[in-house]
């Protein structure tokens, strides 16, 4: 399922449900599977599992496997999720940006698809509470400024410490000049779009540019630096071709 579907919250549709009962994208599907894959990480091990011998890209010694394990755990934590990034604020000023941005049109679509399946499906285990859950941030957008919100930007602020801890975190297990060394690895494959996103979710548009992901953090953690290794291993993988087909440009 494409990325406009999820804009338009076609994930919610209940065929698809269906398929994945998360309404998260993506999702594999094949007649040998005992269940649908509906999680980044099993996907991407399934077909690394498929690739021919020797062309794995699951490091076989098992301190580098460790590694792998440990990078692709971090980049999919609560602490380092992209959403607080596209989604929430820190401030009146930052939270009016949002609302202004085609972001708070991602939140209503979401809102109205689950509050419509809901009312087909009101016996559903997912779209009650999906619905309240996904409200509680709509009606933060859809209505004025008060104590809610106020509560919501000290999380929000909390939540970008915890951020950038992720990212030193990160610069700590980096080995070079790949994540786990000298190999390409599946951790790559799962810290790439992580950090995509993190750059575009502040207006990067050039891949060679920290410069407003780093200032973003900054305005709540002042003395925050994108490490020199994370800038090195970012680097690296932009100048290879399968990045640059994937990534002509970032998303």
């Amino acid at each position: 399922m494409c990325s406009h579907c999820v804009a338009l919250a076609e994930n919610f549709d209940p065929e698809y449900i269906k398929t994945n009962p998360n309404g998260t994208v993506p999702s594999l599907t094949h007649p040998s599977f005992p269940r649908p894959l509906v999680d980044t990480r099993e996907i991407l091990t399934y077909i690394d599992g498929s690739r021919s011998a020797g062309t794995a890209l699951t490091p076989s010694d098992p301190e580098k496997k460790e590694l792998v394990i440990k990078l692709i755990a971090l980049v999919h934590s609560a602490d380092v999720d992209t959403n607080l990034i596209l989604l929430q604020a820190r401030n009146e000023d930052e939270f009016e940006a949002k609302k202004a941005s085609p972001w708070h049109d991602f939140v209503r679509n979401r809102q109205n698809e689950l509050e419509k399946q809901k009312a087909a499906n009101p016996s559903h285990p997912f779209y009650g509470p999906k619905a309240a859950q996904n409200g509680v941030l709509n009606k933060l957008y859809e209505t004025p400024t008060g104590p809610e919100h106020e509560q919501f930007f000290k999380m929000t602020r909390d939540m970008y410490r915890n951020f950038a801890a992720g990212m030193d975190q990160l610069e700590s297990l980096i080995l070079l000049p790949y994540a786990a060394g000298e190999n390409v690895t599946l951790a790559d494959l799962h810290i790439v779009p992580w950090f995509s996103h993190s750059l575009v979710g502040v207006g990067t548009t050039e891949p060679e540019d920290f410069d407003k992901l780093e200032k973003h953090i900054q305005k709540t953690v002042p003395d925050f630096k994108i490490g020199p290794k994370t800038r090195e291993w970012w680097l690296n993988m932009t100048k290879r071709p399968s990045f640059k087909k994937v990534y002509a440009t970032l998303h």
